[in-house]
């Protein structure tokens, strides 16, 4: 009999507080809805009504209540019914290839010295006072590579079914070893994963297809990178390389969102932005860098790989990914992100003023790129009003610069179907996806020429 009644009533609770945290949540990011009273309404009425609605139950009968909490529990039970059967499907590919753990084993019993791909981001992580640091030191001073292992077999990632593996150039980056010729640079792209072209074959991404139109072209893009990330790349690597034209490309779906508040937080990075004459002075460092990184990497090999590999599964079945992938509620739809707030566009003009700025100093021409992310394209929330206010307000902050924006969605939307440009909901770019995007900013190229 106590069943009965303590079950659907902390069921009631529990439908209760969704709401409530709903309020919350979009409470939060109000800078979103509040230019407009029916999204006011939405997402910020409706749920306090809901909530009070739900309270209402503990009027229902106890059978009433009862029939509420189990209808909840078979609704949990197909919700995660459903994502079980999306995330199998989606990495059976993935499972039948092995582990990235499992390739890097297989490669090194081969006697290929493999390594999983580095980034900076896994190097960073807050201090008790809340400040980013990087984990490695050189004495007292913090030392961050941008880069993984030079001249290494790397293994980065799958989604198609076969794994990303190529050979990192004598910096750490996903390039052909001639990209770093003596010769005139005609294009710098920095960038996150998808300038850094997760997960196809190294032939397949952005930069090679530029390269084959424009010429030689340096990719210093990195998975996990944002604004500040990117900026120190452009001084570090492609500033002593002076390129006719430096691309930055700029992920909607985490740059301002989630990168730009946590990397802001480090005040190595943020040198970069306040010290026009700030470098870590990486390519004169290079053995050095290889020395610290690889040391690093052996030490923490097994612990690095479990945090960006094993562990995810799991955070993600509870986070229903899979599904929520499909139906285009991504962090940006739903809300769950501590950026994209003033002080986060702040931070992004200074830091695309000094790349700009940089770039025009020896004569370059700079462009922006803008790269629209899965949920655009699947589900109903394609329409989504956090998205469109982080479109609008970012390629406003761009022209209000006088910065070229190069802008993917306006690429994607006039395909007849832009999902075909992505292996599925949730994933980076497919083949067709990069060759596509690279021919949009090659043909915007040519024509400012």
């Amino acid at each position: 009999m106590r069943f009965k009644i303590i079950v659907p009533n902390l069921v009631i609770f529990f439908i209760t507080g969704l709401f409530i945290s709903l309020f919350l949540l979009n409470l939060f990011n109000y800078e979103f809805y509040t230019d407009s009273l029916f999204d006011i309404f939405i997402c910020l009425v409706v749920p306090v009504l809901l909530a009070a609605l739900s309270l209402f139950a503990f009027r229902l009968s106890e059978d009433g209540r009862l029939a509420l909490a189990n209808a909840f529990f078979a609704f949990v039970v197909a919700v995660y019914g459903a994502e079980l059967f999306l995330t199998v499907t989606l990495k059976k590919s993935e499972t039948i290839k092995g582990s990235k753990l499992g390739i890097i084993h297989d490669l090194r019993g081969e006697g290929i010295d493999a390594y999983p791909a580095m980034r900076a981001l896994s190097l960073l992580a807050e201090d008790k006072n809340g400040e980013v640091v990087s984990d490695l030191k050189d004495g007292d001073a913090q030392l961050l590579p941008l880069g993984g292992l030079p001249d290494k077999t790397t293994v980065a990632c799958n989604e198609s079914g076969q794994w990303m593996i190529y050979k990192s150039d004598k910096y750490g980056f996903n390039n052909p070893p001639e990209a770093w010729d003596d010769r005139p640079l005609k294009i710098g792209m920095v960038g996150d994963s998808f300038t850094h072209g997760n997960c196809v074959k190294q032939y397949k991404n952005m930069a090679a297809v530029l390269s084959e139109k424009f010429g030689r072209v340096v990719n210093t893009g990195i998975s996990g990178n944002g604004p500040l990330l990117e900026l120190a790349a452009l001084r570090e690597y492609l500033a002593p390389l002076t390129p006719e034209t430096v691309i930055w490309s700029f992920y909607e779906g985490n740059d301002i969102t989630e990168n730009m508040p946590f990397e802001r937080k480090s005040r190595l990075l943020r040198s970069y932005v306040d010290d026009d004459s700030f470098s870590q002075g990486l390519m004169a460092r290079n053995d050095e860098i290889a020395d610290h990184l690889k040391q690093y990497l052996d030490k923490q090999m097994a612990e690095v790989i479990y945090r960006m590999n094993e562990i995810e599964p799991y955070k993600d079945f509870l986070q229903i990914n899979s599904l929520r992938g499909r139906l285009g509620l991504g962090v940006v739809s739903i809300g769950v992100f501590e950026g994209g707030k003033d002080e986060d566009y702040k931070m992004l003009r200074a830091v695309l003023l000094k790349a700009k700025t940089l770039v025009e100093s020896w004569g370059g021409r700079f462009y922006f790129v803008y790269l629209p992310e899965s949920d655009r394209y699947f589900g109903g929330f394609s329409r989504n009003r956090i998205r469109e206010k982080i479109h609008s307000r970012t390629l406003e902050t761009v022209s209000e610069l006088g910065i070229e924006a190069i802008d993917i969605t306006k690429t994607f939307a006039a395909a007849p179907d832009a999902r075909r440009f992505f292996y599925y909901p949730g994933s980076h770019y497919n083949d067709e996806g990069y060759k596509t995007a690279a021919h949009a900013i090659g043909e915007a190229l040519a024509e400012k020429k």
